[in-house]
């Protein structure tokens, strides 16, 4: 598989969980958030998904999550996997989200 497939099954993913109502969660610094924002989004820094990651594995709905270049986004994914959340996404940056909202508008 070559980098651009892997991308467009990616945004494949993450645009079928927006069409499921997917939970955004940005975790950037508030500071990065406060900057810029993906509409109905929640700002939990990476470094506070841990402690939050088990109430976010009970929700019974898909998760995003976004940063700035999607490496933090991607370690949130896999400390939530590694709690048991089996519908959760990495969106990549929080710019990438937003076009693949758009799609749905």
């Amino acid at each position: 598989m070559g980098l651009f497939s892997f991308f467009r099954n990616d945004n494949k993913n993450v645009l079928n969980a927006l069409q499921n109502g997917a939970y955004i969660i940005d975790v950037r610094s508030p500071h990065e958030y406060d900057k810029g924002k993906l509409p109905n989004s929640v700002n939990i820094p990476l470094e506070k998904i841990a402690a939050q990651a088990d109430r976010l594995v009970d929700m019974n709905r898909p998760i995003i999550c976004c940063s700035a270049s999607g490496n933090r986004s991607k370690k949130a994914v896999k400390i939530l996997k590694a709690k048991g959340k089996k519908d959760v996404y990495n969106g990549g940056t929080w710019r990438n989200v937003f076009l693949q909202m758009k799609k749905l508008m």
